[in-house]
């Protein structure tokens, strides 16, 4: 056995780098939103995508009850970033066009530690509320 020295411990830190969250319910896009560019963050359950600390963003939309409405329009996706620390800049679009794309959509922020903005927009008003359920996984790359 290896000598100890008086008052010497051994600790073990773990940390857990993956937040999660989500919502099978959902968040609901109103017939409200129109054609309205919409920070989604405060729909899924206020999920911040704010901070200084390099994190992965994972998000999954589940599109199914868009899918199943014939007069649910198409649906723009964008990626924003502060990168001057003052403005939001579009670095990813993601279109989806009812009928035609997945019924999922799966989006990934690389590792980034600035403030994040994921927006939802519909190419025409919406006929009724649609629920869209989703996920959302924070790998923390730094604390």
């Amino acid at each position: 056995m290896p000598a100890h020295t008086k008052g010497t411990r051994s600790v073990i830190l773990w940390l857990d780098h993956y937040a999660d969250a989500g919502n099978t319910t959902g968040f609901t896009a109103t017939a409200a939103m129109t054609t309205v560019e919409t920070d989604i963050g405060g729909l899924t359950n206020g999920t911040a995508l704010t901070g200084t600390t390099r994190r992965k963003i994972t998000y999954w939309l589940d599109m199914v009850n868009y899918e199943g409405d014939a007069n649910t329009p198409d649906v723009t996706i964008r990626v924003k970033a502060k990168v001057d620390e003052s403005t939001y800049r579009t670095v990813d679009t993601i279109t989806w066009t009812n009928g035609t794309s997945d019924t999922g959509i799966l989006i990934e922020i690389p590792a980034f530690h600035h403030n994040l903005q994921v927006t939802f927009e519909n190419s025409a008003a919406l006929d009724s509320d649609q629920v869209v359920p989703y996920r959302i996984v924070t790998e923390n790359l730094e604390y």
